[in-house]
């Protein structure tokens, strides 16, 4: 089976070295979210920034969560082009084939964690222009990509698991809102636990 999942995840690639808009959304959204967001602490005094984010900068704070938010959008692109496969009959024609839908499914997936790792390099160059400075070992950084990757394929599983069965272009990304969203915010990722109302902690 090995041999169609390479042919299809070949598939998954390029159309996302073929997309402008792809290309757009890797390397502009997780920018504005650094250079905009990130910046919006930028004034303030360094004794707030060490006592309530343990950082003199906001940015290297929500790095880590911003690329984990990043991992996790993704799995709605993977789940988008299903939809649009199914759409235009591109799914039915492979479906004729001896290949298993297993294949087409982990083919889907492995795309859209590849597109979330290519967001990666991007953000930490980012972030090394902005001023942040990095203290991570070889092996800790290892770790980090091996949970963004695992990061990857769960939400594209799951996204694609939830849209598999609509022919809906609008339906991953109603369902990514409705679960992206309260997952982001009522994390750690953009501001620490110590701001959240009692309800938000548990």
């Amino acid at each position: 089976m090995m041999d169609r999942v390479i042919a299809l995840y070949k598939r998954e690639l390029k159309r996302t070295f073929r997309s402008r808009f792809m290309w757009l959304t890797i390397l502009i959204q997780p920018l504005m979210w650094l250079i905009f967001f990130g910046s919006s602490f930028s004034g303030a005094p360094t004794q707030f920034l060490q006592s309530f984010f343990h950082t003199k900068d906001y940015i290297a704070f929500i790095l880590p969560g911003e690329l984990s938010i990043s991992m996790v959008t993704v799995g709605m692109f993977s789940s988008m082009s299903l939809v649009q496969d199914k759409r235009f009959g591109y799914l039915r024609r492979v479906l004729v084939t001896p290949t298993r839908k297993s294949a087409i499914f982990l083919a889907k997936v492995m795309g859209g964690m590849t597109r979330g790792l290519l967001q990666i390099p991007v953000m930490l160059l980012a972030s090394l222009a902005l001023g942040v400075s990095f203290n991570l070992s070889v092996i800790a950084l290892i770790e980090w990509i091996i949970g963004m990757v695992f990061l990857g394929i769960g939400f594209s599983s799951m996204y694609s698991i939830i849209t598999i069965n609509s022919s809906d272009w609008q339906a991953p990304g109603v369902i990514s809102n409705l679960i992206n969203f309260p997952l982001m915010f009522s994390s750690t990722a953009l501001f620490p636990r110590a701001f959240f109302p009692s309800w938000l902690k548990i």
